[in-house]
């Protein structure tokens, strides 16, 4: 079953992504002048519980994550941390 991919546009700060249940389609990393990490966990309001996606990239350089098929489902929600110096991230979702 197709379903609809939404971006959540570029994000530079930690967030909220989705506030209900979703799936991890995919990340895109943008590394800012210092090494960037961005955790994307299975929480609808905080940086905890299940790690759904973890990517680290150096400064100045960009990381792609697809993930297969219909990607990987959260039952909260989905909440993204980024860390480092002037890093970015693009969540690709899709509501369940």
């Amino acid at each position: 079953m197709a379903c609809t991919a939404t971006s959540s546009g570029l994000k530079s700060a930690a967030g909220v992504i989705a506030a209900m249940p979703a799936r991890l389609l995919g990340v895109l990393i943008v590394g800012g002048s210092a090494q960037t990490t961005v955790t994307i966990y299975d929480n609808a309001t905080a940086a905890s519980g299940t790690v759904l996606a973890k990517g680290i990239v150096a400064a100045n350089t960009t990381l792609h994550i697809p993930l297969q098929d219909a990607g990987v489902a959260s039952l909260a929600g989905l909440y993204c941390d980024i860390s480092g110096t002037a890093g970015a991230a693009i969540v690709y979702y899709a509501l369940s």
